[in-house]
């Protein structure tokens, strides 16, 4: 579904402004993320109890994901298992500032 978002924008407005889109929500996303990352302490959790909307945020998840070409999988997951909390947290942290800067590349070349 996200594809099908992504290619619908690509025919609607040329393939550089979605690019900059693109770009542009990865670089929100990204940075939403690290700030959570950096203030989790701080920051109370909403638990979701009903199964409807658990299936609503990760249908919207999914689409957001796939629109932005980010994944995860089974080799990430196991090898944040032989980490500590903090190492992971800090190789995240790290990360999250590359694909802010990378976002910013991109959008900055698609101008």
């Amino acid at each position: 579904m996200g594809n099908q978002i992504f290619s619908a924008i690509c025919g609607a407005i040329s393939l550089r402004i979605a690019g900059i889109v693109q770009s542009l929500c990865l670089m929100l996303l990204t940075i939403a993320t690290l700030f959570y990352t950096v203030k989790k302490n701080t920051i109370h959790p909403i638990h979701i109890r009903s199964a409807s909307g658990c299936v609503v945020i990760g249908i919207a998840l999914g689409c957001a994901s796939s629109f932005l070409g980010i994944g995860g999988g089974a080799i990430g997951r196991k090898c944040s298992k032989r980490l500590s909390a903090a190492s992971v947290d800090k190789l995240f942290i790290g990360l999250q500032l590359v694909i802010v800067l990378i976002c910013l590349w991109n959008t900055a070349n698609f101008l």
